[in-house]
């Protein structure tokens, strides 16, 4: 980023691999508004290039790869729906694409229809993105894959059918990747979530302190969400508890504001259950649910979608 940045700086352009890599390298850094940015620059720069009778077969192969970072950025700032539309009309084109490419844009429609609860259509586009990332040959890729056809299980219910298979990819990961991956990191926060549910509460712990060191970095809001809603579940409300709810707080902050609002839900759930009545409900009313206010309209909830 130094470098392009310095460079552009002295009215130098640099090559199309490198001014790519260089928004996907925005993106890795969560500066997505400036990835943004940069993705709407790089599509001037190739419409310039159109124009002055560039080779069109190779502007277009780079204008796909340009939109396969601006459909990455609105997935991981929760505009799934743009990210759908734009993902689908992307694969609907696919031809001689790279199979990494296919399988990242496979994934992120599967993102939007399994959040909007369309599990039978996220099955089928998993497929795809299955299909091409068996020839990518990248251990990172497949990661993201099975996690994310994980998933949709996961918010079916089904926590059984999927955990080993999550188990038995976390173990792929910290073998081929090493333990500090970010892709191992949110596979073990998705793996605390079916420990929870399967009431394995020291495996979920075990999962979850190897999770959140890395949530602050790695993963998308229903990734997250997941993990969120494991520690949740398993804090007793002491204050020396080891799940540290500022701490859940600090994570959520750092995704898009669904995030933020979905653990808000989930505290209140959780003091409610603790018997902490006065609690649950100061927690809600950060969010306008305050049952004792005269203001009885409702927040804004839409795309709220609590594991």
């Amino acid at each position: 980023i130094d470098w392009i940045e310095k460079l552009r700086a002295e009215g130098q352009e640099v090559g199309w691999d490198a001014d790519l890599w260089y928004v996907w390298a925005l993106v890795f850094h969560r500066r997505y508004d400036t990835a943004r940015r940069q993705h709407e620059r790089i599509a001037r720069r190739l419409e310039h290039e159109r124009g002055a009778g560039g080779d069109l077969s190779r502007l277009q192969e780079l204008g796909r790869r340009a939109q396969v970072i601006r459909i990455c950025v609105d997935t991981y700032t929760d505009h799934l729906a743009d990210a759908q539309q734009q993902g689908m009309q992307w694969l609907a084109g696919r031809a001689a694409d790279d199979p990494f490419d296919v399988a990242t844009i496979a994934c992120a429609v599967g993102i939007s229809l399994k959040s909007s609860h369309q599990f039978v259509e996220a099955r089928e586009v998993m497929r795809v993105a299955q299909s091409a990332i068996a020839q990518a040959d990248s251990d990172y890729g497949s990661g993201w894959v099975t996690l994310l056809t994980a998933m949709i299980a996961i918010h079916e219910g089904d926590y059984a059918t999927v955990h080993n298979d999550l188990l038995a990819n976390l173990g792929r990961l910290r073998t081929e990747l090493g333990e500090g991956a970010g892709i191992a990191g949110t596979t073990a926060l998705v793996a605390a979530k079916c420990a929870v549910e399967m009431c394995l509460d020291e495996e979920a712990r075990e999962l979850l302190t190897a999770g959140l060191r890395w949530a602050h970095t790695h993963g998308i809001v229903d990734t997250a969400a997941v993990g969120l809603d494991a520690a949740v579940k398993l804090w007793s409300g002491r204050e020396d508890d080891a799940v540290s709810i500022p701490l859940l707080r600090e994570i959520a902050a750092g995704y898009a504001p669904r995030l933020g609002l979905m653990l808000g839900c989930m505290l209140v759930q959780r003091l409610v259950r603790l018997g902490r009545l006065e609690d649950a409900l100061a927690e809600a009313a950060h969010f306008g649910l305050d049952p004792r206010s005269g203001d009885r309209r409702a927040p804004d909830l839409q795309g709220l979608e609590v594991p």
